[in-house]
């Protein structure tokens, strides 16, 4: 059993909002990740 499982009893727990007919193993994945005010702090290039 988790930590979470026996912290929470189980009660947060939510359903999967994975498509069910999609093979997740393996590909390649596009990650976006968002800063207060937009600030670049990672590099990569400017809007």
């Amino acid at each position: 059993m988790a930590i979470s499982d026996t912290k929470f009893h189980n009660k947060y727990r939510i359903q999967s909002t994975r498509a069910e007919w999609h093979d997740y193993n393996g590909g390649l994945y596009h990650v976006t990740l968002c800063t207060k005010n937009r600030e670049h702090y990672l590099g990569g290039f400017t809007a």
